[in-house]
């Protein structure tokens, strides 16, 4: 294949004293490779959309702008990118020019030998500070729990057209982009990339407590794993007190022995506890099935305008 017109979806967050670095970036590859380039602001505290729209008169490639109504994270927001996107396929970078926009011919280079529904840019070695690292390794241990084919993501990936189907009439917020990604590609390929220093010198807008709270909605909200849990563990406890209660019984019918308040007073606490536990995150559940068909979550777009060439 040679190569096709395709977009470059990018999720943008407080980017406006690096935006200008990315456009000249993605403008030197230009010259030789045919995109489109949508730029999905999700709901920055600057002016990135307004730096966004000042901007598109330098350069040569057509761009889609964005902007949302509310911040829904880096994953609901390449998701909207993705809902418009026209090329053949579409290529997912961050802003923050940590992988450039020179590697995209890496994965375009697996995509003309192999034609994979979905390829992602493997870091040879990452350029965070060794807690972040230590950080992204718990969470990527974390997101094996949740799915054991969630290895060696990243968020520079090339997706076809055909994978993204499934968010063309999506406005429903995602926890996890990757999780459909992986489930609607047939065949996944992985390709060494560089990883580079940010070029803004700042540190990533992924707190720990954020990289804690993005790991906790995975496991809670987007997969089974907490329902199974809860069912393996009542089955658990069941035989476990059925246990204790035989115990007990026995030693009053054989050896006369006074059943203690003490023992009765446990098992009511610990299996009341596991109760309102399991109550808790069925709870959680239903409260987003009921904000979810009340449309309380929808995601709305704000502004948007298209600078063709």
């Amino acid at each position: 294949m040679k190569s096709a017109d395709f977009d470059i979806v990018v999720p943008v967050y407080n980017a406006s004293n690096r935006l200008k670095a990315l456009l000249d970036a993605l403008e030197q590859q230009a010259s030789e490779l045919s995109f489109r380039v949508i730029l999905v602001d999700d709901f920055s505290k600057d002016d990135s959309y307004q730096k966004i729209i000042a901007l598109q008169s330098g350069y040569s490639f057509e761009t889609e702008a964005i902007r949302l109504a509310c911040n829904v994270g880096q994953h609901s927001a390449t998701m909207i990118g993705l809902a418009h996107v026209q090329g053949e396929f579409a290529v997912t970078i961050d802003d923050d020019l940590q992988h450039h926009p020179r590697e995209i011919r890496k994965l375009i280079a697996v995509y003309n030998e192999k034609k994979p529904d979905l390829i992602y840019g493997s870091y040879v070695e990452k350029k965070h500070s060794f807690a972040r690292n230590v950080g992204s390794f718990l969470l990527k241990q974390i997101v094996k729990i949740s799915n054991k084919r969630l290895i060696n993501i990243t968020s520079f990936r090339l997706i076809r057209k055909e994978v993204l189907n499934s968010f063309r009439q999506s406005d429903k917020p995602v926890v996890f982009i990757d999780e459909p990604l992986i489930h609607f590609a047939s065949s996944i390929e992985y390709v060494k990339v560089e990883h580079q220093n940010r070029t803004d010198g700042e540190s990533s807008s992924y707190s720990y407590r954020k990289l804690i709270a993005f790991a906790l909605n995975i496991i809670l909200f987007h997969s089974s794993l907490p329902l199974q849990f809860i069912t393996r563990l009542g089955l658990v406890m069941s035989l476990t007190f059925f246990g204790i209660g035989c115990y007990y019984i026995w030693q009053k019918f054989f050896l006369d022995v006074q059943l203690g308040f003490t023992s009765i007073i446990v098992s009511i606490f610990f299996s009341s506890g596991l109760i309102l536990f399991a109550l808790g995150i069925i709870g959680e559940y239903i409260r987003k099935i009921w904000s979810s068909q009340n449309q309380l979550n929808n995601i709305v777009i704000r502004s948007h305008d298209v600078f063709k060439r």
